[in-house]
C-alpha cells in the first residue's frame, strides 16, 4: 500500500512540473526534420528543451544550435544526457542518449530504398513514427516488428508538410539561386559515401548536367560533405570552380525550398528521389552499383519494390545528359509510378506536423496548445 501511495504521489509531481525533453541531434539534418515539432516545443511554457549528439568527433552540440537559431535549447555533453531523467526522448536517426527518459519517441530522417534505417535500433524506442506504408511493412517483413505493435503510429514526414502545401515561394528560392526565367531548374543532390556519385562519377557528373543547354544547375551536397570528421572527398576547390563556372551550390542544409524550386531531380540514391515524388516532377538517377554492392548496403537496399523506378537510370554522363533532356521535353513520363511511389512512402502528406505533435504530447501527458491546432488531423 505504501508503495503504491509513493508511486501515485510521484506520478502526480510528474504532471504539475515543467515537463523535460532531451533531443539527439548528430547533424543539421537532424534538426531541420525536426524542427516542426521543435518549434510547436519551444513555444510551450510547460516544456525544457535539451539536446545532445555526436557531432564532429565530439559531443559539443552548441554550434549546431547556433546555426540553426536555437540558443534556447540547453546543449549537454553525452554523459549529461545519458543522466537526464527526462520525460522524453525524441530523435531521427536512432542514437540512444535517452536512457533515463519516461518516454522514446523515434521519427525519421527520410525513407531511402537503401534501407540502413531498418534496423534493431528501432525496437529500443517506446514510438515509431512511421513515414509512411512501405516502412510499415518492411520494418514487419524484416521481423523488428509485428504488424499489430502498438510502437508503431502513422504519422509521415513533418518536414514535407510547407512543400506538399505549398507553401514555399518557389519564385523567390529560383532568383536567390540566380536561376533566370525560363530556365529548367536542375537540381544535383547526391548521397553520401565511398561509392556515392561525386565520389565515383567525379567531377564529370557536375559538368555534364553544367553543360546542358537551356538549363541551370542546382548543387545539394550532402550534409557530411561538410564535416571533414566523416572522411570524403575534399570538395572545396571543386565548389569554387562549379560556382565560378555559374553553377549554384547550396549549402542551405535543408533542402525543401530547393525541390520546390526544381524542375528536375538528378540522384543516385538518396531519399530526396522519393521526396520529389510527391511534386511529380522527373527524376533521373545516376547509376551506383558499387554503392549497393557495398558492405553498407548490401544487406539492405531494395531495388526491387520501388527502388529507382520513378526515374531514368544512367550509366554514364552521356546518358545522363540525354535522360535530362528527354525528361525535360516530355516531363509527364514515369508519372504514373512516381505518384504510386509518393502515396506509398507518405502518410499524410501537408499533415503529418500535427500527426507528430499528438505523438509526442501524448507521451508527455499534456494537451496540445491550442493556438497550434488550426489544422484537421483526420
Amino acid at each position: 500500500m505504501k508503495a503504491r501511495k509513493r508511486a501515485t504521489r510521484s506520478l502526480a509531481q510528474r504532471f504539475r512540473r515543467r515537463r523535460r525533453v532531451l533531443v539527439g541531434v548528430s547533424s543539421p539534418m537532424n534538426l531541420v526534420c525536426l524542427r516542426p515539432v521543435l518549434d510547436v516545443l519551444r513555444a510551450d511554457d510547460r516544456v525544457d528543451l535539451f539536446a545532445a549528439g555526436h557531432v564532429g568527433g565530439g559531443d559539443d552540440v552548441r554550434p549546431l544550435l547556433a546555426t540553426a537559431g536555437l540558443d534556447d535549447v540547453t546543449p549537454l555533453s553525452e554523459k549529461e544526457a545519458k543522466r537526464l531523467a527526462g520525460d522524453l526522448y525524441l530523435c531521427v536517426d536512432g542514437t540512444r542518449f535517452g536512457k533515463r527518459c519516461h518516454s522514446r519517441v523515434l521519427g525519421f530522417h527520410g525513407v531511402s530504398f537503401k534501407g540502413r534505417s531498418l534496423g534493431d535500433r528501432p525496437g529500443w524506442f517506446h514510438r515509431v513514427m512511421l513515414v509512411g506504408p512501405y516502412q510499415r511493412r518492411r520494418f514487419v517483413e524484416r521481423g523488428t516488428f509485428a504488424a499489430t505493435d502498438p510502437a508503431l503510429v502513422d504519422v509521415g514526414f513533418p518536414k514535407l508538410d510547407p512543400l506538399v502545401r505549398g507553401e514555399i515561394d518557389r519564385d523567390a528560392v529560383r532568383d536567390a539561386l540566380g536561376v533566370p526565367a525560363g530556365n529548367v531548374c536542375v537540381l544535383l543532390a547526391p548521397t553520401w559515401g565511398e561509392h556515392a556519385a561525386l565520389e565515383t562519377w567525379g567531377e564529370p557528373l557536375v559538368d555534364t548536367l553544367a553543360a546542358i543547354d537551356g538549363t541551370s544547375l542546382v548543387v545539394k551536397l550532402h550534409d557530411h560533405a561538410f564535416d571533414p570528421t566523416r572522411g570524403g572527398a575534399d570538395l572545396r576547390d571543386a565548389i569554387a570552380r562549379w560556382r565560378a563556372a555559374g553553377v549554384a551550390v547550396s549549402e542551405d542544409r535543408d533542402v525543401v525550398p530547393l525541390l520546390a524550386a526544381a524542375d528536375l531531380l538528378v540522384t543516385d540514391a538518396s531519399s530526396v528521389a522519393q521526396e520529389f515524388c510527391l511534386l511529380d516532377r522527373p527524376i533521373v538517377y545516376a547509376d551506383v552499383p558499387e554503392l549497393f554492392a557495398s558492405e553498407r548496403y548490401r544487406d539492405t537496399v531494395d531495388l526491387e519494390t520501388w527502388g529507382r523506378r520513378a526515374g531514368t537510370v544512367a550509366a554514364d554522363p552521356a546518358e545522363l545528359a540525354a535522360a535530362v533532356r528527354a525528361a525535360i521535353a516530355d516531363p509527364a513520363a514515369r508519372g504514373e509510378t512516381r505518384r504510386a511511389v509518393a502515396a506509398d512512402l507518405f502518410f499524410h502528406p501537408g499533415r503529418a506536423t500535427d500527426r507528430a505533435l499528438d505523438v509526442v504530447y501524448a507521451e508527455l501527458a499534456l494537451a496540445r496548445p491550442p493556438s497550434d491546432q488550426n489544422r484537421s488531423t483526420t
